[in-house]
């Protein structure tokens, strides 16, 4: 019968509690044999932290290590199943942050993306639907989920040749002089709410751009001129006190 997942009080009389083998580095019952996260770390190569994680729905005992502490005991066979499968899972290399397989096609996290071209994390998820992907692991060693980096570097430079909001000015100037931005800029200029100026919309020219927010979410631009021409109209009109 397992026991659960409390330590040992130090009242208890230690040796009720079974205890790994010296030579073994075991305790066997007969549910099978039990190790410490310390040596299930040292033969598979996977940190104790990390062993933490992925062994959290493994039955344990409460018992003692070889040098008659108390610890937490784990089912060996439970935990190699996972640990094989962990295992043979694709790793990140360290020196380049992408697993490169058979066929020399490389795989990225999101995470690396984000810090390479500066895009935020909700947006490289965004274009990442329908690419292929895989799960794998990261260089510290954590489950992550792969991308074909050509797949996606693909929706991204196209995510990237968007036109992209000026920060400063809050619109976005194309090769004719015309202005176009998103609906916040004409909030804050006009001082009017989005449930004013969507109405406003319908027969205004758009196009698809890039915000001004740090991951340049994409965002559609409005041309400046012709809403302006609106709200100010809207803004002369007769208010009632």
């Amino acid at each position: 019968m397992f026991r659960s997942r409390t330590s040992l009080n130090c009242d208890e009389d230690m040796s009720a509690f079974p205890k790994v083998n010296r030579q073994t580095r075991r305790y066997v019952n007969q549910n099978g044999s039990w190790m410490t996260l310390g040596s299930l770390s040292t033969e598979s190569g996977v940190s104790v932290t990390g062993l933490h994680s992925l062994l959290r729905n493994v039955p344990s005992i409460s018992g003692l290590d070889v040098l008659g502490r108390p610890t937490q005991l784990y089912h060996e066979g439970d935990a190699r199943a996972i640990l094989d499968a962990y295992v043979a899972l694709p790793k990140v290399d360290k020196s380049s942050a992408r697993h490169t397989d058979a066929n020399g096609d490389n795989w990225v996290a999101v995470g690396t993306l984000v810090e390479e071209a500066g895009v935020d994390s909700k947006t490289i998820k965004t274009l990442a639907q329908g690419v292929s992907f895989l799960e794998g692991r990261s260089s510290m060693g954590k489950r992550v989920l792969l991308y074909n980096e050509r797949e996606l570097k693909k929706h991204m430079e196209e995510f990237l040749s968007l036109p992209h909001v000026d920060r400063k000015s809050g619109t976005y100037v194309d090769d004719y002089g015309i202005s176009w931005a998103p609906t916040g800029y004409f909030e804050q200029k006009f001082n009017v709410s989005y449930n004013t100026i969507k109405p406003r919309l319908q027969d205004v020219k758009s196009i698809q751009g890039r915000g001004i927010d740090a991951g340049g979410r994409v965002v559609t631009l409005y041309q400046v001129d012709q809403v302006s021409s609106k709200l100010d109209h809207f803004s002369a009109l007769p208010r009632v006190d």
